[in-house]
């Protein structure tokens, strides 16, 4: 909020703007730049917002299976720094992508073309389907497409290879 104030661009502020936890780290936000909040190994998850929080409270949790994931907020849905996620994908065998968004169009789209052709990368996406969602609250929502804590961390150990189901 305090870098839209400041901006002289337009800035969009997306909804819903759920009250943001502390994660304890006070990184200022350099404009158009992501946010790394875990540095881990083997797998990379990237998220934008209120999401990146979800996964933040996940990757806490893998730490307890000796799983320590990368976790990027990318903080900006537009422009995607594709040159910052670019310059670190060789160093993961999995990546997640995690957005609170309609399953084409988003992040993934974004970041597609630099995904496509690395070989031994195994991807999965996480985020709203095609067909029309239930009518529920966002939590419950948010469960239903593994985009809250427990589900971000089952998509995890799945990958792995560590099977789990809900």
């Amino acid at each position: 909020m305090n870098f839209s104030l400041k901006e002289k661009r337009s800035c969009i502020i997306r909804y819903p703007k759920d009250s943001s936890e502390n994660l304890g780290l006070n990184s200022p936000v350099i404009p158009y730049e992501p946010e790394i909040l875990k540095e881990g190994e083997d797998i990379l998850i990237i998220t934008l917002g209120r999401l990146s929080y979800y996964a933040y409270k996940a990757v806490e949790e893998l730490s307890k299976f000796n799983i320590f994931p990368t976790l990027i907020n990318l903080r900006f849905a537009n422009p995607i720094p594709t040159y910052a996620i670019n310059n670190c994908i060789d160093k993961y065998k999995f990546i997640i992508i995690a957005e609170e968004h309609y399953y084409l169009g988003g992040i993934f789209t974004k970041l597609s073309p630099l995904l496509i052709g690395k070989e031994n990368l195994k991807i999965k996406h996480l985020s709203v389907t095609e067909s029309f969602p239930p009518i529920g609250t966002r939590d419950e929502l948010l469960k239903r497409y593994k985009l809250d804590k427990e589900g971000i961390k089952e998509v995890v150990l799945n990958l792995i290879g560590k099977k789990v189901t809900s």
